[in-house]
Order: structure tokens, then sequence, then C-alpha cells
């Protein structure tokens, strides 16, 4: 659980925290970002949104059945499996669980990079 909550919340954050940097950058340039320039190319990038929406509804759902758990054992059982499905999700996508750690690092260590990842997720969501 700690592996995933890493994967999916180290971008949420950004998420979370920048909702109105978001809607501004669809009408400003950083919506026309390269983000080639980042060390992230744009194919990169749109795979990661793709990833991290699917990873995001897979995490509501399991927070959801996490939430009505008679037991600790059902719980770790829960979260196995939200930790299995979130990793086929990520090689769905032709990646490796190191590659999306990179990536959402690459975007979270950019503001504008960052910006531009979730205007994508938004579009995704």
């Amino acid at each position: 659980m700690k592996r995933l909550a890493w994967l999916a919340g180290a971008v949420l954050a950004p998420v979370v925290l920048t909702p109105a940097a978001a809607q501004e950058s669809e009408e400003s340039e950083i919506a026309l970002l390269d983000p080639r320039a980042q060390g992230v190319s744009v194919d990169e990038l749109e795979t990661f949104a793709d990833i991290f929406v699917e990873i995001e509804k897979t995490s509501t759902k399991y927070e959801m059945e996490l939430a009505s758990v008679a037991s600790e054992r059902e719980a770790r059982a829960l979260e196995s499996q939200m930790q299995r499905e979130t990793l086929e999700t990520i090689q769905r996508h032709g990646w490796t669980e190191e590659k999306y750690e990179e990536v959402n690092e690459t975007v979270n260590a950019n503001p504008e990079l960052s910006e531009r990842a979730l205007a994508l997720i938004e579009e995704r969501s």
C-alpha cells in the first residue's frame, strides 16, 4: 500500500493544491509547453496522464471497499489486489513501474510540467 500511495500520492499533491493554476494553464502559454524540453516527451506526458487517471479510478474504487471491510486481513487482501491492478494498468500502457515513477518525479519537480500534466489529467477525468 505504501508503494501505491507514493505512486498516486506524489502527483496528487499538485492536483489537489493547484486546481486554479490548471484552469489558467489552458488559456496560457503553459498549455503550449513542449514537455520534451523538460525531459519528458509529449507522448510520455499523455501516457502518464492516461495511467494516472486509471490509477485514480482504481484507488477510488478500493478506498470505498476498504472503508467497509470487517477485518485487517480483508483490508490487506484488498490493498494487495489494488496494487496488482495498479501495476497491471502501468504495464498495459507498455511502461514499467520504474518508468512511471521516473516520469512522476520529473513532472513533480517542474511546476510548468505539473500544470500541463494536470490539464491533461483533467481532460481525461
